[in-house]
């Protein structure tokens, strides 16, 4: 066991794992950047089975929200296409020295066998749910029409955004929050085909 001081967004997990392909991470997350650790972490995902993580439990809640509820959002989107999400338990801010004034989660990670999107499409999945998150109240259509150039020149391949939502089955009038796994993967080969 080796004890290694580092930043958690800038490690290289897979290479402190080496020579073992595979690992499982386990960690307090600290609250201020769970959300960019998670993200770092799925970058990663090649070396990783399974994360544990305890963070706040409305981080959590976002995390685990299925499509179609209040707190879908980017990140939910985001672990669970690369991830099947379980709430473990909920701390009490009462077992911390000093007190938080909030409540913790622990949630179990368990990495997909299979990329979802893709190891080439990763950058550009990104790239959609930030573009298709930007403003919550707004349409698919309307958060699209701010896309990034590149994103919004892939969709003028497919002949517009309207042909390309067309393709997918998602009606334009939809919010972000209430696509599935399945609809964002059907996006990302859609996009990453142009």
């Amino acid at each position: 066991m080796s004890v290694v001081e580092g930043d958690a967004l800038q490690v290289d997990f897979c290479a402190l794992m080496a020579p073992s392909s595979t690992g499982r991470l386990i960690s307090n997350l600290p609250y201020n950047v769970a959300t960019a650790i998670l993200q770092r972490v799925i970058e990663q995902r090649t070396c990783l089975v399974e994360l544990v993580v305890m963070l706040q439990r409305e981080v959590a809640a976002r995390i685990m929200a299925a499509p179609s509820t209040p707190d879908r959002g980017f990140l939910s989107a985001l672990v669970q296409a690369y991830c099947e999400t379980e709430l473990l338990f909920d701390v009490n801010p009462a077992a911390f020295r000093p007190a938080p004034k909030v409540w913790s989660s622990v949630i179990r990670l368990t990495l997909h066998k299979a990329d979802p999107v893709g190891a080439n499409e990763h950058a550009l999945f990104l790239q959609l749910l930030g573009a298709s998150f930007a403003q919550r109240r707004k349409t698919l259509f309307n958060n699209l029409r701010a896309a990034p150039r590149e994103l919004q020149g892939r969709m003028e391949r497919a002949g517009g955004m309207l042909q390309l939502l067309g393709l997918a089955s998602v009606d334009p009038a939809r919010r972000a929050e209430t696509l599935t796994n399945k609809e964002w993967g059907a996006l990302v080969r859609l996009l990453a085909d142009l």
